[in-house]
C-alpha cells in the first residue's frame, strides 16, 4: 500500500490492481478539470465521485452510512441505497425546464413522526404541477397516458387534485376527475358544488323529503287559491355545477266528486319564496287533470326540470335553494292529497340531471 503521483498529477492511493483495481484522485483536464475519485484498472475508469468547477457533484452511488451537513446548491446524479436510518429531514429541490419542485422528503420508522410530517411532500405553490405521470413514452402531454396534477393556480377551495387523461384524437388533455379542497368531487366539471357532481349524467339524489303524516287519513284539501298547503312540503338543496335540477313529486291524489262529474284540474307549482320557478320549457305551472270517476284515486308522479328561479334568472351553481310545492284547482276542495297511516308518504326529491337535455 502507498501513494504515488503520476505525470498527469494523479494521486494513486495504492498500486495493487487487485482486488478491484487501483484507487486514484486526480483532476481530469480532458473533462473540464473535474476533480475525480475512483477505483479501476486504469486512470479514469469506474469514477465513483466527480466534482466540476461549479461545485456540481455526480457519482455512481451512495450506500449505507450517514450524511450530514447544511445546504447544497447544484445538482447530483446517482442513487441512494440503504435502510434509510441515516436519511432524515432531507430537503431536495429540483428546478428544471418543467418547473417541478419537490419540497421535502421525510422518512422515519416512527408512526408518530409520519403522522406529523408527510413521507413525500411536493410543494407546488401556485403552479399547476404534474405530480405523477404515466404514459407510453416520454413526457408528451396529450398523447397516450394519464397525469395527476395539483392545480395550484386556482383560488380558495377550487385548488384541486385532478386526474387528466390524454385525448389522443384531439391531441390534448381532459380534466376527467377533480377533487377540490372541501372534498367535493367533479367528473366533467372543474368546479363541483355537490359531493359528487357529474356534468353529463343525472339521477343522483341531492335532497329528499318524506312527509308521513300524523295519523290515519291525513290529507291536504286543494282549493281554488294557489298556495302552499303544507310548510314542510319543500326541498332544500345545493344547485349542481351545471345550474339545473329536477324536482320530482310523488303524492296520492283523490277526487272526492261523484262519478261522472265534470273533471277537476290540479295545478302544481314550485315556489322559491319570490315567485314560481321556470322549467327548461319556460313553464311555471304544471296542470294535471283529475276526473271524478270510479278508481280515480292514484299516485301522481310529476317532474320539473328547472333552470331558472322565480325571477326568471338562471340558477347559480353552489347556491342553496328552498323550493316549496304549491297546489291549486279549478274546483274548491274536490281534490285531496292523502298521506299518513295506510297511505303512501308524500315524497319530494331534488335530483341531478345531465347538462345536455333534448327538448323535443
Amino acid at each position: 500500500m502507498g501513494k504515488k503521483v503520476s505525470k498527469v498529477g494523479a494521486v494513486f492511493l495504492n498500486t495493487d490492481s487487485s482486488p478491484g483495481g487501483v484507487s486514484y484522485i486526480y483532476a481530469d483536464k480532458k473533462d473540464g478539470n473535474k476533480f475525480k475519485i475512483g477505483r479501476g484498472t486504469k486512470l479514469g475508469e469506474a469514477v465513483s465521485l466527480s466534482i466540476d468547477r461549479s461545485g456540481v457533484i455526480s457519482g455512481s452511488s451512495f450506500t449505507g452510512g450517514s450524511f450530514s451537513g447544511g445546504s447544497h446548491t447544484g445538482s447530483f446524479t446517482g442513487s441512494f441505497t440503504g435502510d434509510g436510518d441515516g436519511l432524515t429531514n432531507l430537503n431536495v429541490n429540483i428546478d428544471g425546464t418543467a418547473a417541478v419542485n419537490i419540497g421535502e422528503f421525510f422518512f422515519d420508522k416512527s408512526s408518530v413522526s409520519l403522522s406529523a410530517k408527510p413521507a413525500i411532500k411536493i410543494e407546488a405553490q401556485n403552479m399547476d404541477a404534474v405530480v405523477y405521470r404515466v404514459d407510453n413514452d416520454g413526457f408528451d402531454l396529450g398523447s397516450y397516458g394519464f397525469s395527476i396534477k395539483y392545480m395550484g393556480s386556482r383560488s380558495g377551495n377550487d385548488n384541486s387534485l385532478s386526474f387528466f387523461s390524454d385525448n389522443e384524437t384531439a391531441a390534448t388533455q381532459i380534466e376527467a376527475l377533480t377533487i377540490v379542497q372541501d372534498g367535493t368531487i367533479g367528473i366533467g366539471t372543474t368546479t363541483p358544488k355537490v359531493p359528487l357532481d357529474i356534468n353529463e349524467m343525472g339521477g343522483l339524489t341531492i335532497a329528499e323529503t318524506y312527509l308521513v303524516g300524523a295519523g290515519t287519513g291525513t290529507f291536504l284539501d286543494v282549493t281554488t287559491s294557489m298556495t302552499a298547503l303544507l310548510a314542510d312540503f319543500k326541498s332544500v338543496f345545493v344547485c349542481p355545477a351545471n345550474g339545473k335540477i329536477k324536482i320530482r313529486i310523488c303524492m296520492f291524489v283523490v277526487h272526492s266528486g261523484a262519478e261522472g262529474e265534470d273533471h277537476s284540474v290540479l295545478d302544481v307549482g314550485i315556489h322559491d319564496g319570490t315567485g314560481f320557478v321556470y322549467d327548461i320549457t319556460g313553464n311555471q305551472l304544471l296542470s294535471q287533470e283529475t276526473w271524478g270517476s270510479v278508481g280515480d284515486n292514484h299516485m301522481q308522479v310529476l317532474e320539473f326540470i328547472i333552470d331558472k328561479d322565480g325571477s326568471n334568472v338562471s340558477l347559480v351553481p353552489g347556491t342553496t335553494y328552498t323550493f316549496t310545492v304549491w297546489l291549486g284547482s279549478n274546483e274548491n276542495t274536490e281534490i285531496k292529497v292523502f298521506y299518513g297511516t295506510n297511505y303512501p308518504p308524500i315524497i319530494l326529491e331534488a335530483i341531478s340531471v345531465p347538462n345536455t337535455i333534448a327538448v323535443i
